[in-house]
């Protein structure tokens, strides 16, 4: 009877186990990373200030004052752009493309005093994504060969990943606002905020450099 007894609850501690590691596993599993975010080509709204994108410029617009900043520099190229943005914290991430060979991902502080270049391998990024302190990214290098990164924030601390990053993209985080670029017949451009009321603000223009 004791052996039965002996018998019947190690097995009973064995199925609490098994089960513990069923829960935990499952746990784990909802809790993992899918690597999917949405970013922004055009505008993000945050608080009192709206982050303008016309591939050429991101701009800072104060929704209060009417004040417009921009972030960083023209770019060269008609062929050269800024996209998918996204905020975080005090950064605006974003990524930037080199005529269609090389796509890298920026960083620059909404106070506009800080542009980075966060990977420094020459690739071409598809999709990134942000979690916690970590930036994961995926793409292709030149050679066409697929890589999965992470990193930190900063592009410090550059490793592997698993991780396959899925990115949505949208125009606008906020209904109503958004972007409007007109071209003259030498592809030079002005571009203004729309806000939801329709007022435009004046954001910048730029000579087209071929």
């Amino acid at each position: 009877m004791k052996q039965w007894s002996l018998k019947r609850t190690i097995s009973v501690i064995c199925m609490a186990m098994m089960l513990t590691l069923c829960v935990f596993s499952s746990a784990v599993q909802a809790k993992s990373p899918k690597g999917k975010m949405t970013v922004y080509d055009n505008v993000i709204k945050s608080g009192k200030c709206v982050y303008c994108c016309d591939g050429y410029r991101i701009y800072r617009v104060n929704l209060k004052t009417g004040k417009v900043k921009n972030l960083v520099k023209k770019t060269g190229s008609p062929d050269e752009a800024y996209f998918a943005m996204k905020k975080k914290g005090k950064y605006i991430y974003c990524q930037y493309d080199m005529q269609g060979d090389e796509i890298y991902i920026y960083r620059v502080k909404t106070n506009g005093k800080k542009v980075q270049k966060l990977n420094k391998e020459r690739l071409w990024v598809a999709d990134y994504w942000i979690s916690g302190k970590k930036l994961y990214y995926s793409g292709r290098t030149l050679e066409d060969i697929g890589v999965k990164r992470v990193m930190n924030l900063n592009g410090t601390s550059l490793k592997k990943s698993k991780l396959k990053c899925n990115m949505k993209r949208a125009r606008s985080n906020v209904k109503g606002y958004r972007v409007i670029i007109k071209y003259d017949e030498n592809d030079n451009a002005k571009t203004w905020l729309k806000k939801p009321d329709g007022e435009k603000i004046p954001l910048g223009n730029y000579e087209c450099q071929v």
